[in-house]
């Protein structure tokens, strides 16, 4: 927060400095190095406000999400699902001939 309005006083200081809004105003549209510093005390300020108010950045959990869920859309996916979730399961735990799911069956009462 400091710094934020450590960056704007400076800016305000050295634009101001005993002239009108109409010569200021000139000045901030033509010279580079004020436009600037100008964006670094407002992008400083943004980052003060958001650390006061709270605000974190949700970009790895929303990537997160992204990846879970385009898996579990290949995982269940109605026509390629099983034979994905074969594949997963070999590399996983190695093949495993001996044993494959048939679904919902019931045993059989003799």
């Amino acid at each position: 927060m400091r710094n934020a309005f450590e960056s704007a006083r400076e800016v305000y200081n050295e634009l101001i400095g005993g002239r009108g809004a109409i010569p200021v105003a000139a000045r901030v549209a033509t010279d580079k190095d004020i436009q600037d510093r100008l964006r670094e005390a407002l992008d400083e300020l943004r980052e003060a406000a958001d650390r006061v108010q709270g605000k974190k950045d949700h970009g790895t959990r929303n990537t997160l999400l992204l990846f879970t869920g385009i898996a579990l859309g290949l995982l269940f996916n109605p026509v390629s699902g099983s034979q994905t979730r074969k594949w997963v399961s070999d590399k996983l735990f190695g093949p495993s001939d001996d044993f494959t799911y048939q679904g919902n069956s019931t045993p059989s009462s003799n």
